[in-house]
């Protein structure tokens, strides 16, 4: 196969890679700007998020939490709150990344425990640190955690706040179901092979 065929086809299926992530932003559950919209049980993009106690809240910059957009929140009331995630109507998936943020100033989580269900037995743990920096209501608060190898072929996950003050409220957002995306340097690596292939071919020419 001619090498600028090779080199189109690989960056095409990183590329395809990327964009097919599907991240749950809780954007269908949009509330304004300052908001805080109290409530049970929560449905988006496809996933249940069942709350022990049935308390969640739908918040948007408010209680020195900022994403940048709607995220959910929840509180581990002592450990008696447990927040688990899957599929509604059953079904596996797999977990890449993660949002998340403390909410709520002198109750706020600084450790999030996750743990996974994985078909057929067996978990898969993963501790996420805060930085226990909340937001000024301008800055955003919310940093990425990555889950890695192995969080793949999951029935159910749940998340436990493990560490903080108070109640322990953090929030979540921008959940990214299909596993871990490619690096931005990853990425940047392909486009330097695909340019080095093509400069091949030309002096090859």
């Amino acid at each position: 196969m001619d090498l600028n065929k090779i080199a189109a086809i690989a960056l095409l299926a990183c590329a395809s890679a990327t964009a097919s992530a599907a991240i749950v932003d809780f954007e269908d559950l949009a509330v304004g700007p300052g908001a805080n919209s109290i409530g049970g049980d929560r449905i988006s993009g496809g996933f249940q998020f069942d709350s022990a106690t049935d308390h969640t809240h739908l918040s948007n910059n408010a209680f020195n939490g900022n994403s940048g957009s709607t995220f959910l929140v929840t509180d581990n009331f002592l450990g008696l709150n447990p927040l688990t995630m899957s599929k509604v109507g059953g079904g596996l998936f797999s977990l890449g990344s993660i949002d998340l943020g403390e909410w709520n100033s002198g109750e706020q989580a600084t450790q999030i425990t996750v743990t996974g269900n994985l078909f057929g037995g067996g978990t898969v743990q993963s501790i996420f640190n805060l930085d226990n920096i909340l937001s000024d209501g301008v800055s955003n608060n919310f940093e990425t955690f990555l889950f890695g190898p192995g969080w793949n072929n999951l029935v159910s996950v749940v998340f436990n706040a493990t560490a903080g003050t108070g109640s322990l409220y953090w929030g979540m957002d921008n959940i990214n179901t299909d596993g871990v995306v490619p690096e931005p340097g990853a990425l940047a690596l392909v486009g330097i092979g695909v340019a080095a292939l093509a400069g091949i071919r030309r002096r090859r020419a």
